[in-house]
């Protein structure tokens, strides 16, 4: 006993007295003092330990078919997806947060107003999806891809993201954030771009040839070498609010 307060002595931890006696009838400042030196070790071991926990917690799926299932009542394992096929899924108000998808496709499902804290999705593959009210720039924008096909996206943001030549295809892509987003050579083929917002957004050999209802000021957007139709002048320069007259 002595050698224990002889080290809390020496180390200058504790200022209490030196003679034990005295120090017993502080116990209730040495039991507090223990109590927070094992907090210590706990929040220690937590740091240490825990982030290896959770990688072993997490599922690993592969090659698997998932269809009409509602995530509010049947969620969906946490963990890795890879190349499985999800069809005629609600994922409405559900959270895929730290959730990765690889080489997946979603085919008539449902994503109004998912959370995508920190998720993965790489070579996603959207088909006759709603999208609706999406935070894209919260996922993890390491190796970011998707693509868009007959889809109803609607009250998204993909602000300040790298989408380089990302495909939306017979889209309905209304009041869709793509402020700072890089598109460069991306192509929106037969796409409703109503009341989306371009700012300050690469569109270099981007292709709307097909699509319509966009407004997009060649000042405050890069635009060198995108493709646009005749028809779609008015989507340029709007702002100048000239009379077009076929």
């Amino acid at each position: 006993m002595n050698t224990f307060f002889s080290l809390f002595r020496v180390t200058g931890l504790l200022s209490f007295p030196a003679d034990p006696a005295d120090f017993r009838r502080n116990h209730s400042i040495t039991i507090f003092l223990l109590l927070y030196l094992l907090s210590l070790v706990f929040d220690l071991l937590s740091f240490i330990y825990f982030p290896y926990l959770s990688l072993m917690e997490r599922a690993f799926i592969d090659n698997e078919v998932f269809e009409n299932i509602t995530l509010q009542t049947t969620p969906l394992a946490f963990g890795d997806y890879e190349v499985c096929t999800f069809k005629n899924c609600d994922f409405s108000d559900s959270d895929l947060s730290d959730m990765n998808f690889s080489d997946c496709e979603f085919s008539g499902c449902n994503f109004s107003l998912v959370k995508l804290l920190n998720t993965t999705l790489r070579d996603v593959r959207f088909t006759n999806c709603k999208i609706l009210g999406l935070h894209f720039e919260e996922c993890n924008n390491l190796m970011i891809s998707f693509e868009f096909t007959g889809c109803m996206l609607s009250v998204c943001s993909f602000f300040r993201l790298r989408l380089k030549k990302t495909r939306f295809i017979n889209s309905k892509i209304t009041e869709i954030d793509f402020t700072e987003t890089d598109l460069n050579h991306s192509l929106f083929d037969n796409c409703d771009l109503h009341l989306s917002v371009f700012h300050n957004t690469n569109l270099e050999g981007a292709d709307f040839t097909n699509s319509f209802n966009y407004s997009i000021d060649p000042e405050q957007n890069r635009i060198r070498k995108a493709k646009f139709s005749i028809s779609g002048l008015p989507g340029l320069l709007g702002k100048y609010e000239i009379d077009f007259q076929e």
